[in-house]
């Protein structure tokens, strides 16, 4: 779709009709350029989605799996703050996933969407930032048990 086509096609809705010429090409920029780079967007929640839930597994098998130890999973206050950066990394992507196209689909109608009041781009950041601490606690985690194995 070209820039003049766009153009048209907002026009055809009445909540752009209220919008300028130069206020309707500035949108129909905007919302094409968004519709180009939304799947890189949605690809990488995606991938942050499966990269979380497999370190959810990694949390509870590294000890066993890697480390060779038995018995009973002992649940520490690092170890609940990881499941619980994982799981909110888990739930912003998944919201994300549903939020961005939404917002995405109603700026093509010269309309703004935000669920729960919450813009796409700032759960995409949450998640972001929740599975990074998620990465950097469960590393820490991993490192303490290794030491403890070692020096056992």
């Amino acid at each position: 779709m070209t820039l003049q086509e766009r153009i048209e096609l907002l026009q055809s809705y009445s909540q752009c009709n209220s919008l300028s010429n130069k206020e309707l090409s500035n949108y129909a920029y905007h919302t094409l350029i968004n519709q180009e780079f939304m799947p890189l967007y949605t690809s990488s929640t995606e991938v942050f989605i499966t990269l979380a839930i497999t370190l959810l597994g990694l949390s509870v098998a590294f000890r066993e799996k890697v480390l060779g130890q038995s018995g009973r999973l002992k649940i520490t206050k690092i170890l609940l703050l990881i499941w619980f950066f994982l799981s909110f990394a888990i739930a912003s992507g998944i919201f994300y996933l549903y939020a961005a196209p939404k917002h995405i689909e109603m700026r093509f109608q010269c309309d703004y969407y935000a669920p729960l009041g919450i813009w796409p781009g700032h759960v995409y950041g949450m998640c972001t930032i929740s599975l990074i601490l998620g990465i950097f606690l469960l590393f820490i985690l991993m490192v303490n048990q290794a030491k403890k194995v070692k020096t056992n």
